[in-house]
C-alpha cells in the first residue's frame, strides 16, 4: 500500500485521492493550495482503491471532484472512516446527464443531495462568466465562521444542494445569484466520534485560477480549521433555521421544449382540434399580404391629398466644370 507509508513524522497527514480521474489535481490546477497545505500537515496522494487500510494512518481525506464511481466497499470504507471520527472533504463541480460518479451515494447517507444544476450571477459583476458568481452576501454557518465575519467570495462552475438532517447547511449562495438563497455547502458533525463531512459545490472555488480571489482564501482556512481541530464541537440545529433558504423549484427546460413539434398547440389542448390543419395556423401575426392597400388608399381622401398615379421627375444635374470643347 504505497499511499500510507513513510508516516513516521508527527504532521497531521491529509489524504488527497487520485484513483477516480479526479478534476483536481495537486500538481496541476491545485499547485497553490497544496503549497499553504504542505506548511502544516502532510500530504498523501492515494491512487489505490480506497480501504480502510489505507484510510486508518489519514487524519482527513480529500475527494476532489471524483468523476469514476466508487465500488460499494470504498463507499462502506469511506461511511466507516466518518462514523469512527475520521473527516473527510468532498469537492463537487456542476453536474449533467453524463456524470457517473456516484459520490452521492455517500453524501445522500448523510442528507445531503447534490441537484443536477449550476448556479449564475443574473448580472454581470467583475466576472465575465455567468457562471463564475462574486457572492458578496454569503451566509456562512457559526460552525465555520466562529467569529461571524462578513467575507465575500467567487463561487465558480458550481452546483446547488439539498440539505437534510443530520446535515446542517455550510454557507448559501445569496440575493444576486440564481438560484436564490439556495445551499452551496454542507457539514456533518458526530458528535459521539467527532467525525466530520464537509460537502462543497464548486471546487473550483480552491483552485489556483479562484484561490486568491476575493475571500476564497480565508473560506479554505475556515473549512480546514473545521477537519483538523481536535476540539469539541457542537454544531447547533437552529443554525439551519437561521440561515434563510429558499425551496427548490423546477422549471421546464425551454431550450429542449423549443425542439419539439406542435409547442405552438399546447393552448388548444382543452379544446376541440379541427381536423383540417390549415385552420390551425394564425395568418394574422406574421405575413405578408396586400390587406392593408385598401386602408392605405383611403387616407388619401381623409388626409385631402388628390390621388394620382406618380409622374417620373426629369433629374436636372448641375455640372461644375464648363463642357468640352475641341481644340
Amino acid at each position: 500500500m504505497a499511499p500510507v507509508e513513510d508516516i513516521s513524522d508527527n504532521k497531521n497527514i491529509i489524504l488527497f485521492n487520485a484513483s477516480k480521474n479526479e478534476i483536481f489535481k495537486l500538481n496541476d490546477n491545485y499547485k497553490i493550495i497544496q503549497r499553504k497545505l504542505k506548511l502544516y500537515w502532510k500530504i498523501i496522494i492515494n491512487k489505490e482503491d480506497i480501504s480502510s487500510q489505507v484510510l486508518k494512518n489519514s487524519n482527513v481525506v480529500i475527494l476532489p471532484g471524483s468523476q469514476n464511481p466508487f465500488d460499494e466497499d470504498e463507499l462502506n470504507a469511506l461511511k466507516s472512516f466518518i462514523n469512527e471520527g475520521g473527516r473527510v472533504l468532498v469537492l463537487l463541480t456542476e453536474s449533467n446527464q453524463d456524470d457517473t460518479s456516484n459520490i452521492n451515494i455517500l453524501l445522500e447517507e448523510y442528507g445531503i443531495i447534490p441537484n443536477m444544476d449550476c448556479l449564475i450571477r443574473t448580472h454581470y459583476y467583475k466576472y465575465f462568466h455567468p457562471k463564475e458568481c462574486y457572492i458578496s452576501d454569503v451566509v456562512i454557518n457559526s460552525s465555520l465562521n466562529k467569529e461571524k465575519t462578513s467575507i465575500n467570495i467567487v463561487y465558480p462552475f458550481g452546483c446547488t444542494m439539498s440539505v437534510n438532517k443530520p446535515a446542517v447547511v455550510a454557507f448559501t449562495s445569496g440575493s444576486t445569484t440564481f438560484p436564490v438563497d439556495r445551499p452551496l455547502g454542507a457539514l456533518y458533525y458526530n458528535e459521539n466520534t467527532g467525525g466530520r463531512l464537509i460537502a462543497i459545490g464548486s471546487g473550483h472555488m480552491f483552485a489556483d485560477k479562484y484561490l486568491d480571489h476575493e475571500k476564497n482564501e480565508r473560506f479554505r482556512e475556515m473549512v480546514f480549521e473545521f477537519l483538523t481541530t481536535t476540539d469539541n464541537l457542537k454544531v447547533i440545529p437552529s443554525d439551519h433555521d437561521d440561515v434563510d433558504v429558499w425551496d427548490y423549484h423546477v422549471v421546464p427546460d425551454t431550450a429542449e421544449l423549443s425542439e419539439r413539434p406542435k409547442l405552438c398547440l399546447t393552448d388548444a389542448i382543452s379544446h376541440t382540434v379541427s381536423g383540417d390543419y390549415s385552420k390551425l395556423f394564425d395568418h394574422k401575426m406574421y405575413s405578408m399580404n396586400t390587406s392593408l392597400v385598401p386602408e392605405a388608399i383611403g387616407l388619401y381622401e381623409k388626409l385631402g391629398i388628390k390621388h394620382q398615379t406618380l409622374k417620373v421627375i426629369r433629374p436636372n444635374f448641375e455640372a461644375p466644370l464648363p463642357p468640352l470643347q475641341a481644340a
